[in-house]
């Protein structure tokens, strides 16, 4: 196991590293989050789990809403990619930005139980064009 602490704006947040089992790399618990040891060099996961962490802090109350309204956890996790991908662009040589797009949107759709019958694509690409202006 290995740890990481780093801040939501002035609240320390755990990192923890090890294995579990999930469908997601990493699950944020608000003051900690849980990620799978193979991600310890993925900074732009770290990122993304992070977020959630601020998100949380952000909007106090009404981000428990993200376990009881598909479009609250929609909104949440569009802007988390976004940033996850914003980061790769800025970080890595072989940045393919068609693949991220398709590989995350695709996760959206098949891994948060929201409606699998929508295309996220373009949605995760707006909200990636709206960070990175």
């Amino acid at each position: 196991m290995k740890i990481r602490i780093r801040l939501a704006y002035y609240f320390p947040v755990l990192n923890i590293y090890y294995d579990f089992k999930a469908v997601h790399a990493g699950i944020c618990r608000i003051v900690y989050n849980k990620i799978k040891k193979s991600f310890w060099d993925d900074k732009g996961l770290l990122l993304h789990e992070m977020n959630h962490s601020k998100q949380f802090f952000r909007f106090s109350r009404k981000s428990w809403l993200y376990h009881f309204s598909k479009k609250w956890k929609l909104r949440s996790e569009l802007e988390c990619y976004a940033l996850q991908i914003l980061y790769y662009k800025k970080t890595k040589s072989d940045y393919n930005e068609s693949y991220y797009i398709s590989c995350f949107s695709e996760f959206i759709r098949l891994r948060y139980g929201l409606d699998e019958t929508k295309d996220y694509r373009l949605m995760l690409l707006e909200e990636v064009h709206k960070y990175g202006s």
